[in-house]
């Protein structure tokens, strides 16, 4: 898709560690996005597998694409490197073995423009491995107080401190820094931006889905004394 550079550029930052097959799901829900103004950072965070290869055959000579390549770090070491690199008037993150719907980045901005938010959210669904992804469903935008979406977060009542499913205006860069090291590790983050906006624009709608697949670190996580430390 030729990019409409009358529209605010939306930088979609990608971390990808030896998720193999498993990328193409992904990077092809991110090919087929209806927006047209979009630049996709692919971080390559010290990949020891094909998983870049197969990202490169698969993005061609598609130019939205760039792929950056740092040391292993982890996901919030790899957000942060794309995030200082990203050039967009809006930021979104997608982990490198989930799907988004095509509609997601277009409905996302025509919400932050209409409703004049530098926060969009919508909901995921957790999903097993899957080839495409459509959400299927109505979608309808509200709008709410930042501390009133704080309030949702630290109940854990219909926001899950994810930094996936958002849309960030570039505003929030600052904030936009994710402590390595660390578990729950978007919560602090999302928690601190919901506290410093007036307003949100919110979706039930489950734009994103999370792919839940043997041998992803959320599937092999055990519960334990640093999950409780580092959520409170």
């Amino acid at each position: 898709m030729a990019s409409d550079v009358s529209k605010p550029l939306v930088s979609v930052i990608v971390p990808m560690y030896n998720v193999g097959m498993f990328a193409l799901p992904c990077v092809n829900s991110l090919l087929g996005q209806t927006y047209s103004n979009i630049e996709y950072i692919i971080v390559d965070d010290g990949c020891t597998d094909n998983t870049i290869d197969l990202i490169e055959d698969a993005v061609g000579s598609d130019t939205r694409f760039k792929i950056l390549h740092k040391e292993n770090g982890g996901l919030s070491s790899a957000r942060n490197f794309g995030t200082q690199r990203c050039h967009g008037d809006y930021v979104m993150y997608v982990d490198g073995d989930d799907l988004i719907d095509s509609r997601t980045v277009e409905l996302m901005v025509e919400a932050a423009d209409k409703y004049q938010v530098s926060l969009v959210i919508g909901s995921f669904a957790k999903t097993p491995v899957l080839d495409n992804y459509k959400m299927g469903q109505n979608v309808e935008f509200h709008v709410e107080s930042g501390i009133e979406h704080l309030r949702k977060l630290l109940l854990l009542s219909g926001e899950s401190g994810s930094a996936c499913g958002k849309l960030f205006e570039r505003s929030l860069i600052n904030d936009l820094v994710f402590p390595e090291g660390q578990l729950f590790e978007d919560m602090g983050v999302i928690a601190k931006i919901c506290s410093k906006i007036q307003k949100v624009a919110f979706s039930d709608a489950c734009f994103y889905a999370y792919v839940t697949r043997p041998g992803s670190i959320t599937t092999l996580r055990k519960q334990g004394s640093k999950h409780a430390k580092d959520m409170d």
